[in-house]
């Protein structure tokens, strides 16, 4: 009755020993989903999709998952289901793949993207181990190159190869809640860019963004009168440049998850949270039977992360007309995302005020 249950609902009680069980008892996962399958959703209670949801066993949360997801591409892309026969560049790009474990894996930038790419082409035997093992790896020396080979831009794959893979090796991703992940490139990229230089993608954005808001800064920042980095773009400016730019002339680190990794196309059997990262990963290399050195060569943590708590600072400066604006921008985004995981939902309800 705490649950707010009714007390006499068959139902109702048959969801909560579903939640229960289905929690405490991962090694029964598949056997309780074919439970869940079986009731109507309508009758799978809250409780039951939180726990499973935040499920520590990859193997019954992928299972969940994949119901919401059919769920979800059934209701907004009905007719997006096969594989185009050109691909776009990036969904090529974005799509890593090893022949000897039978895997496949869509890397999203700022969801530790590079130490997982480093991991998938070290055991698939594009990168030595020494590259692995490097805090920091030279993208165009070693990565670049590697994923030419491990992802769908290989020229030798036929349409049949890939689709062959699609639909066969175990596929997974991770995620990150997209307005968090949206704050970390703005802080890494923008605000605070390690990086320095003519191929620096924060002062590229930066001066896009100042060309179209803020010209007379950008007329200074070409005269010489200020150096690139004592130019602030704000957090307003940035989300502007992004809700008004077409996906296709965004950078990747800017380009929403569903528009590189295409869940409506490519059934992923597992999405990972960036909140779990370090242990989703280790049941993947674990499932695979992959040597751990791979995983203990590469830098992951399960994140408590500083972005995550400065989310508030940033989503503050937007007004509301420009909250409405992301919203309708990242809608089918945050549907899908707090579809996989509901939990977090109450992040978006605070930032952006709306249901």
């Amino acid at each position: 009755r705490r649950l707010g249950m009714p007390k006499t609902s068959h139902f109702a009680k048959r969801s909560y020993q579903i939640a229960v069980v289905g929690w405490q008892y991962t090694q029964h996962g598949a056997q309780h989903f074919e439970d869940i399958q079986n009731t109507p959703a309508s009758h799978v209670n809250l409780l039951s999709e939180l726990h499973l949801s935040e499920h520590s066993n990859i193997d019954t949360r992928g299972k969940f998952q994949q119901l919401r997801v059919k769920a979800y591409c059934s209701k907004h892309f009905p007719d997006q289901s096969l594989l185009p026969m050109e691909p776009s560049y990036e969904f090529k790009r974005h799509l890593l793949f090893d022949d000897r474990k039978r895997i496949l894996f869509c890397f999203l930038p700022k969801v530790g993207c590079t130490n997982l790419k480093r991991l998938m082409l070290y055991i698939g035997g594009h990168l030595p181990l020494d590259t692995v093992e490097w805090n920091w790896v030279d993208d165009k020396t070693y990565l670049e190159p590697a994923l030419k080979h491990a992802s769908f831009l290989n020229s030798s794959l036929s349409y049949k190869d890939k689709i062959y893979r699609i639909e066969s090796y175990y596929k997974f991703v991770i995620l990150r809640n997209p307005l968090e992940r949206f704050v970390s490139a703005f802080r890494n990229k923008i605000e605070s860019p390690l990086e320095r230089g003519h191929d620096n993608i924060g002062e590229r954005v930066k001066r896009i963004i100042l060309k179209k808001y803020r010209k007379l800064e950008l007329l200074m920042w070409e005269s010489s009168m200020y150096r690139p980095e004592n130019i602030s773009v704000t957090f307003r400016d940035y989300i502007r440049y992004i809700i008004e730019t077409d996906v296709s002339g965004l950078n990747e680190h800017f380009v929403p998850s569903l528009e590189l990794c295409h869940p409506c196309i490519v059934q992923y059997n597992f999405y990972g949270n960036f909140r779990m990262i370090s242990s989703d990963v280790k049941q993947i290399i674990e499932k695979f039977e992959v040597d751990p050195k791979y995983y203990k060569a590469i830098s992951l943590h399960d994140s408590v992360n500083l972005t995550a708590r400065l989310l508030p600072m940033y989503y503050k400066q937007l007004l509301p007309s420009e909250k409405d604006k992301l919203v309708a921008f990242l809608y089918n985004e945050l549907e899908f995302y707090y579809a996989l995981y509901p939990s977090e939902k109450i992040v978006h309800t605070k930032l952006l005020a709306i249901s």
